[in-house]
């Protein structure tokens, strides 16, 4: 039996979000709800099998033959059902060009597997016809605001969780946050991308994520970490717990393994509290195009299969082409004067350039096992917070200081700038002033230090005998840490001690590292080039600071160094351990 609807006219992108949201479409139905496992296989697509509750809540096995869609154009899924009042089942949905917009059209047959289960799926089809119609019947119209699909009441306990938050947040980011969750979808809700929110809102992106940090404590939002395919980008492990992170993952549907990295393949996302609003974690579908946002298009092909194509694409726009398993994939970008088409069969590599607007694609599946070829948005990380940010960050090491990684774990990260510092003079200012008062002394400058790592959006790791040791997202924030830093100091040790004579001696590298558990510590970084960051301090010398030339080498850093006039001096250092290294130094200013 068949279930056919069609819409009114409305906006491409607006139609696309509500209807392409399947797990939405199927709880507007009380459909049961969905487990899915994707299973690899050798040289082909992983098989993904489910089961969802039927009648009486009884599990329906099936096999999801076909899943796969193209943008704000259509969406088709096929299942074969095993033993069960169903045999199979088909949904399409197509957004068709009408005018300035398009006019969606939903088709859903579902067949019996007997002819005494057609009053069943008869009462269902029902129930779908006059749902859905009803969400077709909402779609704003072409140009006009789109209404939110949900506006919930807000619970008392999470009124309170704001309120608490608020004094210790931007008041834009309270605002906006207290808007998505009056109003967003509850998927949506599972994972909050800082920084999406900053987009969306028009809010200072690192502001944004301070804020987001701070309401943790406050009780109304929980952050998690989310484990994330380096190919598709999609989610393929998540904790609420550093510790419970593992050093390696695997994505069954691109299938391919790899190694867990702080700054490449972990992501730092939000949800609702779950005493607040519990963490929804059921599905009620298992792969759908707004659940794979970076996922712009995906091909099922059986061997010898092909199919063709249209796609809109933006200026400026990069993608990646292919079937993954371990293959490389066809790199596609879209600039002035590509082509009109591209064309992908198995094992195509390469750059493939490609003109704004409608573009063919075509694929073909050349190989004797079923595909899933999929293009992927290559920029698709650009709103993501990675986990190694975070991990730098002062509010983290304040407000989450419980979040530790596991003591037997080695996580890579591979950028992380950290700087150091030493006091040059030292031991004559012990002999001068005694213990007791050196140590007041060497407290004090702890204090100054730490709060201007603080104010450059970094974190103390650790303090070592008169060392400091912190961390920073980005070589440019350490450095601009390190040159406030002295230009503090200075000016602190001349007013209150100036007859000591003690220096501030700094050094900045930025490179991998592993992110560790340390004792007293939490999260610390081990390797060669924290090694390296040591190093380099330690070749400084009357207050100058020392980058390696990772550092001086980063456009950033150099806008930064050329603005302020320093012109650093290269030399080269024997490292111990290290060996001959060229480093940069800038004196001491006088």
């Amino acid at each position: 039996m068949r279930v056919e609807l069609v819409g009114r006219a409305s906006d491409r992108r607006v139609a696309w979000e509500r209807l392409g949201d399947t797990d939405f479409m199927n709880r507007a139905v009380d459909a049961g709800k969905v487990t899915m496992e994707l299973s690899p296989r050798a040289g082909g697509a992983a098989l993904l099998t489910g089961a969802m509750a039927g009648p009486l809540g009884l599990p329906l096995q099936f096999t999801e033959t076909r899943n796969g869609w193209v943008r704000y154009r259509w969406f088709k899924q096929h299942r074969v059902f095993q033993r069960a009042p169903i045999a199979q089942s088909r949904f399409e949905l197509f957004l068709e060009d009408a005018g300035e917009g398009v006019v969606p059209r939903i088709v859903l047959d579902l067949e019996p597997s007997a002819r005494i289960f057609s009053p069943i799926l008869s009462a269902r089809a029902s129930v779908y016809r006059t749902r859905w119609q009803a969400v077709l019947d909402g779609l704003p119209a072409p140009g006009a605001a789109a209404r939110a699909a949900h506006e919930r009441q807000m619970p008392e306990q999470m009124r309170a969780a704001i309120d608490r938050w608020r004094s210790k947040a931007d008041p834009r980011v309270v605002e906006a946050v207290t808007e998505l969750l009056s109003t967003e979808r509850d998927h949506a809700l599972r994972s909050i991308r800082a920084f999406a929110v900053a987009d969306r809102f028009g809010l200072d992106r690192d502001e944004t994520l301070t804020s987001m940090i701070r309401s943790v404590p406050a009780g109304l939002l929980e952050l998690y970490w989310s484990v994330r395919c380096t190919r598709c980008k999609g989610e393929v492990a998540s904790t609420t717990s550093l510790s419970d992170l593992a050093d390696h993952a695997d994505c069954p549907s691109c299938g391919i393994s790899f190694g867990t990295d702080l700054a490449e393949s972990v992501e730092v996302l939000f949800a609702p509290h779950p005493a607040l609003a519990p963490r929804v974690s059921e599905r009620f579908c298992t792969m759908f195009p707004t659940g794979a946002p970076s996922l712009h298009a995906t091909f099922p092909l059986g061997p010898g299969e092909a199919i063709e194509d249209v796609l809109e694409v933006a200026r400026g726009a990069k993608y990646t082409l292919g079937s993954g398993n371990g293959a490389p994939d066809l790199d596609v970008v879209v600039e002035e004067g590509g082509a009109d088409h591209v064309s992908w069969e198995t094992g195509a590599v390469g750059r493939w350039a490609v003109a704004p607007g409608l573009v063919k694609i075509g694929a073909r599946n050349a190989s004797a096992a079923d595909q899933r070829v999929v293009l992927a948005d290559a920029t698709a990380d650009e709103q993501s917070v990675p986990a190694a940010r975070v991990a730098t960050m002062p509010e983290f090491r304040r407000d989450l200081g419980v979040q530790v990684l596991s003591a037997n774990v080695r996580i890579g990260t591979r950028s992380v700038a950290l700087l150091f510092t030493d006091l040059s003079g030292s031991t004559a200012m012990y002999e001068a002033v005694g213990d007791a008062a050196a140590y007041a002394l060497v407290r004090d400058h702890f204090e100054l230090l730490g709060a201007v790592v603080e104010e450059h959006g970094g974190s103390v790791v650790k303090t070592i005998g008169d060392a400091v040791m912190a961390s920073f997202h980005s070589a440019d924030a350490a450095v601009g840490a390190a040159l406030a830093m002295r230009e503090a100091f200075d000016a602190w040790i001349e007013r209150e001690h100036p007859e000591l004579g003690v220096r501030l001696n700094l050094g900045v590298h930025v490179g991998p590292a592993l992110a560790v558990h340390s004792d007293g510590v939490g999260v610390d970084w081990f390797g060669r080039h924290v090694n390296l960051s040591a190093r380099a301090q330690g070749a400084a010398k009357d207050g100058a600071l020392v980058m390696t030339e990772a550092v001086v080498s980063d456009p950033v850093v150099k806008g930064r160094l050329a603005k302020g006039g320093w012109s650093p001096e290269p030399f080269d250092a024997h490292l111990k351990g290290i060996g001959t290294t060229r480093l940069h130094r800038l004196p001491r200013p006088g």
